[in-house]
Formats: structure tokens, C-alpha cells, sequence
């Protein structure tokens, strides 16, 4: 998608191995039809502007499998989310999005978003709450655990595409050490993407 979008418009047509068909499905891509995501409505358009050479995916869902039964599944993890935490944090919600429509309202969104006491109250509401979720299966602590290893993938691929290369060699250091700058471990923050220009 962004080498679509760093083409001057003249020239996103038919031709040089591409299909009528191709360039359709780049064009829907382009104007938010079929699967909306981060990749194409922000990464994409914002690397093209800025001469990027790359887009690399920093969501990741290799963690994802099939629940044996996701009918109790879902019923569980409902109830689990069936608490005060979340009632609240539903409320402020509504009027946040009442007031979507003006500047300020939107900075009162990204204020609040922000706020630490919302960290709290989101993993009161949804982890810590499915932590103690009952079912004899334990299908709190199963979402729990594949939130923390999505998570933790996507930290690992922010920290891979930060990595400096030097022909590509890709140095590392085995010297023990946090990441310091993971994301934030909340529900809701899905796939992030960054631009790599060349040379790095």
C-alpha cells in the first residue's frame, strides 16, 4: 500500500503487471472500503508523505487459537466484565463520545485515555476481573495469558525494528537487561505500525 500511495495519482491505473482487479482492491484499500486497520488508514499514508521505505507490523496474532468451547468461553469472560470497573469506565465513555464532535472534546478524550486512574480502572474491569473468574476451565486466566503473549510479541517486534543493522548484520547484545518502553499492557491497543526509512 504505501508504494501505491508514494505513486503520483496519474499513474495508479492498469498496467505493468497489474489488473484491473489489483487495482481496484488498492484503491478500496485506500479510501477505508473492505478491512479498515491502522496499516492502511494511518501507517501507510503517513510513511508515503514522509519517504519511508518501510512499514513494519508491530501487531501480532500468533497467539490466537481456538477456545475448546467458546460458547462457556464467552459466557465466562462476560460475566467477568459484568463488574463496576467497567460500568463506570462505560459511562464516561457516552459523555467522551457525546462531545467527539469539537476540538476540545477531543482533547478531553485523549486527557482522559491517558489518565492513570483509567489504566486502573480498565485492569480492574478486565484482566483483573477475569483473573478471578471462577469456570472450573479457567478461561479468565486463558484470555489473561493471551493478552500478555500478544503483548509481549508486539514489544518484541517494536524492539527488532529498532534494532541498528549494519549490512545486514543484525547486531545484539546477550548482556541481561528489561525493555525498558513496552507498551502498555491494556486491552485495546491493537496494532501499531512505524516507518522504518532505509538505511536502518
Amino acid at each position: 500500500m504505501r508504494q501505491w500511495l508514494r505513486l503520483p495519482e496519474a499513474e495508479r491505473r492498469a498496467g505493468d503487471g497489474l489488473n484491473a482487479t489489483l487495482v481496484a482492491a488498492l484503491e478500496n484499500r485506500r479510501i477505508g472500503r473492505g478491512a479498515r486497520g491502522e496499516d492502511n488508514l494511518l501507517a501507510a499514508p503517513l510513511a508515503a508523505a514522509l519517504g519511508l521505505e518501510r512499514v513494519v507490523s508491530m501487531d501480532d496474532h500468533t497467539a490466537d487459537s481456538p477456545d475448546a468451547d467458546p460458547k462457556a468461553a464467552g459466557e465466562a469472560i462476560a460475566k467477568a466484565w459484568d463488574n463496576p470497573s467497567v460500568a463506570k469506565i462505560r459511562q464516561i465513555d457516552e459523555q467522551l463520545h457525546a462531545r467527539i464532535g469539537d476540538a476540545e472534546g477531543v482533547m478531553e478524550m485523549y486527557r482522559t485515555m491517558n489518565d492513570r486512574g483509567r489504566a486502573r480502572r480498565m485492569f480492574d474491569g478486565d484482566f483483573g476481573a477475569a483473573l478471578e473468574e471462577p469456570s472450573p476451565r479457567q478461561y479468565g486466566r486463558g484470555y489473561v495469558s493471551y493478552w500478555e503473549t500478544r503483548n509481549l510479541r508486539m514489544a518484541a517486534n517494536i524492539r527488532e525494528s529498532a534494532t541498528p543493522t549494519l549490512d545486514k548484520v543484525r547486531l545484539s547484545s546477550s548482556r541481561r537487561g528489561g525493555l525498558g518502553g513496552s507498551p502498555p499492557h491494556l486491552p485495546g491497543q491493537g496494532a501499531a505500525a512505524r516507518g522504518i526509512g532505509a538505511g536502518h
